[in-house]
C-alpha cells in the first residue's frame, strides 16, 4: 500500500469510527401515540396527540398521524391515557436516607417529578439528591435545604442545627452553602 492509500484508509477509518461512536451515544427516543395531552394552561385537553421525547426533552408534539416518528423511537400506544406536566411537591421532609429510598419512587409513580425538601439531615439529603440525579435510585429532582436553622434549643435533632447567635448562624449558612444546599430554611422567633 502506498503512502497516499494508507492515509486515505486511516482517514476513512477515523470517519467511520467517529460516526459509529456518535450513533452509540444518541439519546433514547420515545414516542407516545394516541395520548390525550393536558398542558395545564387552562386549554381543553388535546386528544389523539403524539409526543416524541428525546432523552429528557419533548422534541415533537402534534396530532397522531401527522407527526413523523423517528425510526429509532420506542413507540407506546397511550390510547385512553393522559399526559400532564410533571408535578412538584413543594414541602417534604425526607427524614432519613432509608426513608427517602422508600418513598421517593412512589412520588415519581404518582407524577411528582420535583420536590423541595424543607429540612432533613444533611448527609442523608445530599446523598438522596445525588443518587436520584445519577439514576441510582428512582426519585424526583430534588431542591434541598439540609437541616433547619433554629435558635438555641436544649436538645439536638438530626434535621435541626441549633445556633446561639448571629455569628454561629452566619458560619452555619456558609458551611451549608459550601456543602451544596440549594436554600436555607430558618425557624427564628421575633
Amino acid at each position: 500500500m502506498n503512502k497516499t492509500a494508507t492515509w486515505l484508509f486511516l482517514l476513512l477509518l477515523t470517519v467511520l469510527m467517529s460516526g459509529r461512536s456518535s450513533a452509540l451515544t444518541q439519546p433514547k427516543q420515545l414516542a407516545l401515540i394516541h395520548v390525550t395531552v393536558i398542558d395545564a394552561t387552562g386549554a381543553p385537553p388535546k386528544p389523539e396527540m403524539t409526543v416524541v421525547i428525546t432523552g429528557d426533552h419533548i422534541t415533537v408534539l402534534g396530532k397522531t398521524g401527522k407527526v413523523r416518528i423517528p425510526k429509532s423511537a420506542e413507540v407506546v400506544d397511550a390510547s385512553g391515557k393522559f399526559l400532564i406536566p410533571g408535578l412538584w411537591d413543594m414541602h417534604i421532609h425526607s427524614v432519613s436516607y432509608e426513608n427517602g429510598r422508600r418513598f421517593l419512587p412512589l412520588l415519581v409513580a404518582h407524577g411528582i417529578t420535583g420536590v423541595r425538601d424543607m429540612g432533613s439531615p444533611l448527609e442523608d439529603i445530599l446523598r438522596l439528591r445525588r443518587e436520584t440525579s445519577e439514576g441510582k435510585i428512582t426519585g424526583p429532582r430534588m431542591v434541598v435545604a439540609g437541616p433547619l436553622l433554629q435558635g438555641p434549643l436544649p436538645f439536638q435533632l438530626p434535621f435541626i442545627t441549633s445556633v446561639n447567635n448571629k455569628a454561629e448562624a452566619s458560619q452555619t449558612v456558609i458551611y451549608l452553602k459550601g456543602r451544596g444546599v440549594d436554600f436555607i430554611k430558618s425557624v427564628f422567633g421575633n
